[in-house]
């Protein structure tokens, strides 16, 4: 349960207007963001940001004791580049309480081949809870790996696919999930998707588990909440930013000094598992 953002850009460009200086940043957003309906307010068990550098992606992260401390504040407006992904946690009550150290907080780093990869995660997987306690990790870093197992390429068509044989697999267990909305960065691309489970009794999916996007020529922002303004209602457009529709998949990646921009359907069988 967490808060996410991402931007690309044609040119290297600060992130301080985003991540710190907006007027629902996402430092802000880490004391007054949008929280799951009955939960206590504030996101405040971890932050991280992945960005590009070069070929290679750059990790800095905070756990809860010093979440959004000076140092962190501190490297985000040092930071200036072309390809980001930031994140507020607010953990799963499901996970163990000391399970809130900076190496848990988002975003995580792993590698596909030869090919770097950042990623993070905005929900509760129940059906991976207990191995991930077991384990001393999170369920987000076991979805993870199962993302890139045998996955045949990195790209749009394949993570979707492997995000909806995830999505059908969690589903048929008694604990499923909440959301596998999520963001994964890599040096080329960004790569994101909003999936909740619409089956579930709970209202407040659809307000909570939100990505929306802000578009220009040269620059695209990707945020649960705007980050412009408080208290958006997750029913439209406004303002500039579009909300991505549940079961919608995006892919980001620089065309010939254009950035091109990929969202398409996430493969029908995901709302057909959950009916079922």
């Amino acid at each position: 349960m967490c808060r996410i953002l991402a931007k690309v850009s044609l040119r290297n460009e600060s992130l301080i207007g985003e991540l710190i200086e907006a007027e629902h940043s996402l430092m802000k957003q880490a004391q007054n963001g949008c929280v799951p309906e009955g939960a206590l307010s504030g996101h405040i068990d971890g932050c991280g940001l992945a960005y590009v550098a070069g070929e290679q992606i750059k990790l800095i992260r905070r756990g809860r004791t010093d979440v959004w401390d000076e140092t962190f504040v501190a490297a985000v407006r040092q930071v200036r580049c072309q390809l980001a992904i930031a994140h507020n946690r607010k953990a799963s009550p499901q996970l163990k309480s000391d399970n809130l150290r900076s190496e848990h907080a988002h975003p995580f780093t792993s590698s596909f081949g030869a090919t770097q990869i950042a990623f993070c995660h905005n929900g509760t997987i129940g059906a991976l809870t207990d191995r991930a306690n077991r384990a001393n990790v999170t369920d987000s870093q076991i979805f993870l790996e199962a993302l890139l197992k045998d996955l045949p390429r990195l790209d749009a068509g394949d993570l979707a696919q492997r995000v909806n044989d995830l999505a059908r697999q969690y589903a048929e267990t008694s604990e499923k999930y909440t959301s596998l909305t999520a963001l994964l960065l890599s040096p080329s691309h960004l790569f994101g998707w909003r999936l909740y489970r619409p089956d579930s009794p709970p209202d407040w999916y659809d307000r909570y588990y939100t990505l929306w996007l802000e578009r220009s020529e040269d620059r695209i922002v990707v945020a649960s909440e705007p980050v412009d303004q408080l208290d958006r209602e997750p029913t439209g457009a406004g303002n500039g930013w579009e909300l991505l529709a549940n079961g919608k998949f995006f892919a980001i990646s620089f065309d010939r000094g254009h950035l091109d921009v990929q969202i398409r359907d996430m493969p029908l069988e995901i709302e057909e598992s959950l009916r079922d």
